[in-house]
């Protein structure tokens, strides 16, 4: 099981993605651009993205939720954002906030 495969089922929004690029903003449709696309509509820096890709995969192979524990409002802006439009990941993605008090126990 490679790259591919864990994309497999993204494979539609990857060809939403590419037609956009190709013609409604006339560009290449290459990682640069999607990066470009994607946080053109979800507001996302590239290591948000990072975070949420890689949770959502850990969440789908695991069979469990995947747990962002984070002190980031744009990230819990994107897991919100994420949940409302896909309202099935709700079960395999939650975003917890933590507190500077949290850090002092370990």
């Amino acid at each position: 099981s490679g790259y591919e495969d864990d994309f497999e089922d993204y494979k539609e929004e990857m060809e939403k993605l590419d037609y956009a690029l190709r013609n409604k903003y006339n560009k290449e449709p290459n990682k640069e651009n999607r990066m470009w696309l994607l946080k053109k509509h979800i507001r996302v820096n590239p290591g948000d993205l990072d975070v949420l890709t890689n949770a959502l995969l850990l969440a789908r192979r695991g069979g469990k939720k995947a747990k962002i524990l984070a002190r980031d409002s744009h990230l819990r802006e994107a897991v919100e954002d994420v949940t409302s439009k896909h309202p099935e990941l709700k079960d395999s993605l939650e975003y917890i906030r933590y507190s500077e008090k949290d850090e002092d126990d370990y």
